[in-house]
């Protein structure tokens, strides 16, 4: 008797867990459905920023490459990819660190935000400064090796080359920094918004820095051209 109600107790305790699995699945299935509808909400609209702002920067592009400064510099073809590139993800990196500290719930306090953002903002400035370096010394070097090369345009590519990577990773990193925090009190997931934001931004503000500081250095070089 005590085995055959052993084998009962067992097998009821099967039929039990068996008739527990479908409702199990259908809640994890149900999970899954809100999970991807939610992330789905939170990246529609950056993403879609973040391609408008991709054409923005290339119909600017398009636009400058008739300018003054790439007709009479033809290096900063060459600078413009690379910079921009290099730039991108550096920041990007710098974007995904921050949010993986945000949701660790280290960046609660203005005085934990401003510690991270301290080191991090020195971090990627030195960076920026030294890949910016070399980028432009990539463009010279192939300009050297196409016999389209003129020592004046090193210093210009140079300077503007480590000018436009420091301004606009400082201006890019404090961006980010707003992004992130402000997503993160408002109960949105960082990491879901502010890598496609700030690689578009990060192109676009580079960009307009790059011309404007390349026009602004070779005006002189304009008018005696001109003048010529």
């Amino acid at each position: 008797m005590a085995k055959k109600r052993r084998s009962e107790s067992v097998l009821s305790e099967s039929v039990v867990s068996t008739s527990d699995q479908p409702q199990e699945t259908t809640r994890g299935g149900g999970r899954e459905k809100a999970i991807l509808i939610s992330v789905l909400r939170q990246t529609l609209l950056p993403f879609f920023i973040a391609g408008l702002g991709q054409i923005c920067t290339g119909l600017f592009f398009e636009r400058a490459q008739h300018w003054w400064f790439f007709l009479y510099v033809p290096e900063a073809f060459i600078l413009v990819p690379a910079l921009l590139g290099l730039k991108g993800n550096l920041e990007v990196t710098y974007a995904s660190r921050f949010c993986t500290l945000s949701n660790a719930g280290q960046t609660n306090k203005a005085s934990e935000i401003f510690f991270i953002a301290r080191f991090n903002l020195c971090l990627i400035e030195m960076q920026a400064i030294v890949l910016s370096f070399f980028a432009a010394l990539l463009s010279s070097a192939i300009s050297l090796i196409n016999c389209d090369f003129k020592q004046s345009h090193i210093t210009v590519i140079l300077s503007s080359g480590i000018y436009t990577a420091s301004l606009s990773s400082f201006v890019v990193g404090f961006v980010m920094i707003a992004i992130v925090v402000s997503s993160y009190r408002y109960g949105i997931d960082p990491d879901n918004i502010a890598a496609p934001l700030i690689a578009t931004f990060s192109d676009f503000i580079t960009l307009i820095m790059l011309v404007n500081f390349q026009l602004s250095i070779t005006k002189k070089e304009k008018k005696n051209t001109l003048n010529s």
